[in-house]
C-alpha cells in the first residue's frame, strides 16, 4: 500500500532502464527513520513484478541484491510442469497448538508502522512449545521466536548477521522458567536489539 508505506518511507521514482532485456521503472523508498533499510524497486513495465532489487543500509552499503538475469512469462504447461521427483521426501509439519492459554512475550517497544500480522504455537518435546509473532510495515517484517530452556541451558545472549538479515537472542527469566528469544529479520541490528531488551510477558489473548 503505497498511502501506508508513505508514513515509513519516502518514496520517489528514479526513473526507466532496462533489466533481463525488459523495460523497467525503478523506485526509491528511503526510509524516515533509522529503523529500518532503503529499497530500490526495479518493476517490470509491462506486468509490475519486481525483476530486480537492492538493500541498503544506512551507511549506502548494498547488503542484499536479487536480480533476474533471463525471464520468459510463457503460459506453464501444468501437465508436464514441476513435479517431485524420487529423491523428494515427505516432511512431517510440528504439530500446531491453541494459542488460547499460551503466554507470549510481547515486544515493549516496535519501531513506529510495525504491526502484528501473524501468531503461532508449535509443540516440541514433551508440554514444551515455541511461539512465533510475525510484525511488518507493509515492507519490511520481522519474527520473535520464544522457546522454553532447561535450567541448565547453557544457551546464551547472541547477535549475528549475514546480509541483510540480523539474529538477536535473549534470555528471559520468569520466576519458575527460563527462556529464549529470538528475533529475526531484515532489520538493521540496533533495531532487532532493541526489541529484543523490551519483551515483556503477556497472555495470548492480549491484543497489542
Amino acid at each position: 500500500d503505497p498511502r501506508q508505506l508513505g508514513e515509513w518511507y519516502s518514496l520517489r521514482v528514479l526513473g526507466g532502464t532496462r533489466i533481463a532485456a525488459r523495460p523497467v521503472t525503478v523506485i526509491s523508498l528511503q526510509p524516515r527513520d533509522a529503523f529500518r533499510y532503503a529499497y530500490e524497486l526495479y518493476l517490470d513495465n509491462q506486468t509490475g513484478l519486481m525483476l530486480k532489487s537492492l538493500l541498503v543500509d544506512e551507511s549506502r552499503e548494498l547488503l542484499e541484491r536479487f536480480q533476474f538475469a533471463a525471464i520468459s512469462f510463457d503460459a506453464p504447461d501444468y501437465q508436464t510442469g514441476l513435479k517431485p521427483s524420487s529423491s523428494c521426501l515427505e516432511l512431517e509439519a510440528p504439530e500446531d497448538v491453541s494459542a488460547g492459554a499460551t503466554e507470549f512475550w510481547e515486544p515493549g517497544w516496535l519501531p513506529p508502522g510495525f504491526v502484528l500480522g501473524d501468531r503461532q504455537v508449535r509443540s516440541l518435546k514433551g508440554d514444551a512449545h515455541v511461539t512465533s509473532q510475525i510484525y511488518s510495515d507493509g515492507l519490511a517484517s520481522f519474527t520473535l521466536f520464544v522457546e522454553p530452556l532447561g535450567k541448565d541451558s547453557l544457551a546464551e545472549d547472541l547477535r549475528a548477521q549475514l546480509g541483510p538479515t540480523v539474529a538477536v537472542s535473549r534470555r528471559l527469566m520468569t520466576e519458575d522458567d527460563l527462556y529464549l528469544a529470538t528475533v529475526v529479520g531484515e532489520i538493521p541490528p540496533r533495531t532487532a536489539e532493541r526489541i529484543a531488551e523490551s519483551l515483556s510477558q503477556s497472555m495470548a489473548g492480549a491484543q497489542p
